[in-house]
């Protein structure tokens, strides 16, 4: 009876913390967060309207720029030019640009023409994919550089060489240079690379940078994929928004539109936190420690236990735990580091996106720590009936598990 109490206070003390680490980690007002950015972009008739590349130019005219940009305030004063790095809530912070990125598909892919309607429709675009993506470098309007040059050198008058920061959203960058992850939308997964424009600082630039891509057909029957990212701040509750706004041009003429808004906790240091996180390093030795004890000890006898077979995969739980704390702490000081280097486009995806798996391994302990809490009743004989069941149906559950993740 000692021998369970003593048990008992353990897994309790541990759950104790670990329920800590992962509610600090996900933040209070993550879900605030989120759904104030969602009323105020995408909870609109514009967005929703989306369904060519005239209403995406109209969202983002209409929507975007302006909440993004904010001139005046509700009650229609103007916004000092103290705030005017405050989105239109009033409450969240701009941290760097606005990034347009876009992904094309080659003109020279074609899908297959039944023969019978060859004579009347000579072309036929593809869907996205990475062997068909368009990575040439382009001249304005989508003219090859080749062919412009072959252009200017056969004709007579003097044509204007295009300024470099005009060029930029005609040429191709790849993943490392965009500091940009592969994306799964919500009909292909998207490289990281693209025709990407970085928006001026203030809403008129913005504007005329937007229109001067819209005269120029930027977006054309080519473009699968437009990606809308920026990072937002909340000084109350020390979180980043990495936001990432998907609209997917088909094949068949529509949008399909996949919000991506992901939150993550860069700043911010609490002695409660730090004592916790220091007592889950130290339950994880401990842990360690005892099962290697009971290995040796017991030898092949350990692994006829049903609930010794459970604490494996356990432990292996909390060591993945403890190696993603490190891997996100290492991207999240990098996204700081460029951040306080440079004014421009910082990308917080990679950061948020280590951020979520590392919140997946916190919840997947949450709950296995809740489950161990049903080896401290294997004296009850009601229970010791249960892990009975469950010892010999095993080959049935693993079968049954694999057919249900197979068709569903």
């Amino acid at each position: 009876m000692e021998d369970v109490v003593r048990t008992s206070a353990l897994h309790l003390a541990f759950l104790a913390v670990i329920v800590t680490v992962s509610l600090y980690n996900r933040g209070d007002h993550a879900y605030y967060l989120h759904r104030s950015v969602t009323n105020t972009f995408l909870e609109n008739r514009q967005f929703k309207q989306i369904h060519t590349a005239d209403g995406l130019w109209t969202w983002t005219e209409e929507v975007l720029l302006p909440n993004l940009y904010p001139d005046v305030t509700y009650s229609n004063t103007s916004v000092p030019l103290r705030d005017r790095k405050f989105i239109s809530d009033g409450t969240s912070f701009r941290v760097g640009r606005v990034r347009l990125r876009q992904l094309r598909v080659t003109p020279t892919d074609q899908c297959p023409i039944p023969v019978v309607m060859r004579a009347t429709v000579p072309k036929c675009n593809v869907d996205y994919s990475w062997t068909n993506e368009d990575t040439r470098s382009m001249s304005q309007g989508w003219v090859p550089q080749t062919d412009l040059s072959n252009h200017r050198n056969n004709t007579n008058h003097a044509m204007t060489t295009p300024k470099t920061e005009d060029l930029a959203p005609w040429r191709y960058e790849d993943a490392i240079d965009l500091t940009s992850v592969a994306f799964y939308g919500e009909l292909h997964l998207y490289r990281g690379g693209g025709y990407a424009v970085v928006l001026k600082n203030n809403a008129k630039r913005a504007k005329t940078q937007l229109s001067g891509l819209k005269k120029t057909a930027w977006l054309d029957k080519y473009t699968r994929a437009v990606f809308v990212e920026f990072s937002l701040y909340s000084p109350p509750s020390s979180l980043f928004m990495a936001v990432t706004i998907v609209l997917e041009f088909t094949t068949v003429g529509d949008v399909t539109r996949y919000p991506r808004i992901q939150s993550v906790r860069l700043y911010g240091v609490d002695p409660v936190i730090i004592t916790c996180k220091a007592l889950y390093c130290l339950f994880v030795l401990y842990f360690i420690g005892r099962e290697g004890r009971r290995i040796r000890r017991k030898g092949r006898e350990y692994f006829r236990s049903f609930w010794n077979c459970v604490e494996i995969p356990f432990i292996v739980l909390e060591v993945a735990a403890v190696a993603l704390y490190g891997v996100r702490t290492a991207f999240c000081n990098d996204v700081l580091d460029k951040l306080n280097e440079r004014g421009g486009f910082v990308n917080f995806q990679s950061a948020a996106w280590w951020n979520d798996v590392y919140s997946y391994v916190l919840a997947c302990l949450v709950f296995a720590s809740i489950a161990k809490f049903l080896t401290l009743l294997r004296f009850n004989g009601r229970m010791a009936m249960l892990s009975y069941v469950i010892r010999r149906a095993t080959n049935e559950l693993v079968h049954f598990t694999v057919m249900f993740f197979v068709i569903f």
